[in-house]
């Protein structure tokens, strides 16, 4: 669903690397994928059902984290994957809408959690080559 876009995000240099093997995969171009109109519903009632399944295992509705009220590597999955659907799809697109809304707001209440993690507060060191 979000295959264009997330190509389109990558540096230069591997764009077209990362776009030639995804095509290659699934024998069409990545803007091939989300059509006709009858395959975005399906792949977005298939996002749907995914979150369906990572609520099920919730067992808490006093936190918007999946197991009681403890923060769990299942959460940071989550939340990382939001995030990188919110950098590719954007915060005005429909996935990124239909995903806020689904289970009552449970998805936007894990990521405004995780907000206070999303900005480094500190200096960051510059990057050393290892070559």
């Amino acid at each position: 669903l979000l295959a264009t876009q997330t190509a389109e995000n990558l540096l230069p240099e591997t764009r077209v690397a990362w776009r030639a093997k995804r095509e290659r995969a699934f024998g069409m171009r990545l803007e091939a994928l989300a059509e006709p109109d009858e395959r975005r519903a399906m792949l977005l009632a298939n996002i749907l059902g995914a979150l369906d399944d990572i609520a099920s295992y919730s067992n808490c509705t006093e936190s918007p984290f999946i197991r009681n009220d403890v923060l769990t590597y299942k959460d940071v999955v989550v939340a990382a994957t939001l995030a990188w659907t919110r950098r590719v799809a954007g915060v005005e697109s429909d996935v990124w809408g239909m995903i806020m809304e689904a289970h009552e707001g449970m998805w936007k209440w894990l990521m405004d959690r995780f907000a206070e993690w999303e900005i480094v507060d500190g200096e960051v060191p510059p990057a050393r080559s290892i070559l």
